[in-house]
């Protein structure tokens, strides 16, 4: 917000008589005036499709004084928006996870600051992947063996996790196993 203020100088004149002559009387006036400055509106909003549960939204920032951005959602093109998110200012960008396979989502953008807030961007939509799931043949069970599928060995990965820290393995954004960080055995299915 940005406020200007504007003094005047008014001469009031009175004459009070001959004998008294004329006697000018200064004020000094001083008013505010408030300027408000909202963010212009982000503009070139894009969804696009990630996985199954993913869509990544990115636009371009066309104001210089934004606060952030508050991303909107609506599930179908009938739904009801509402904020799923806030950006820092100067991130064009939000990846929306934990979505519902196969479903059209629909997105608009708003820049904000302590002004108000802009007019939205344009409407930009994506629909999930379906999911793989375990529908469909699985055809057959290669010759006697089959049914059990392939167990796995091995899990590699990267990051930190403290002596009995509680660990989420994720595949695709979804649970594979909850686990628990043992510096003696490595990591273990709790």
């Amino acid at each position: 917000m940005i406020k200007k203020s504007f003094g005047w100088l008014i001469l009031l004149g009175i004459s009070f008589g001959l004998s008294l002559g004329l006697s000018a009387i200064a004020a000094d006036i001083t008013t505010s005036v408030v300027v408000t400055i909202t963010p212009a509106p982000p503009s070139s909003l894009s969804a696009s499709t990630v996985s199954t549960t993913a869509i990544d939204l990115s636009w371009s920032d066309t104001s210089s004084n934004e606060d952030g951005f508050r991303v909107e959602r609506k599930t179908g093109s009938g739904g009801t928006y509402a904020q799923i998110a806030t950006t820092s200012p100067n991130v064009a960008t939000y990846s929306d996870a934990g979505l519902t396979a196969n479903t059209s989502y629909f997105y608009r953008v708003l820049a904000f600051n302590s002004d108000g807030d802009s007019a939205y961007s344009n409407e930009a939509s994506s629909t999930t992947s379906a999911s793989s799931g375990s529908g469909g043949s699985g055809g057959g069970g290669g010759g006697g063996g089959g049914g059990a599928g392939t167990p796995i060995t091995a899990v590699v990965f990267e990051g930190k996790a403290y002596p009995g820290s509680d660990v989420t393995l994720l595949k695709d954004a979804q649970v594979v196993f909850p686990a628990q960080w043992d510096p003696k055995l490595g990591i273990h299915v709790t």
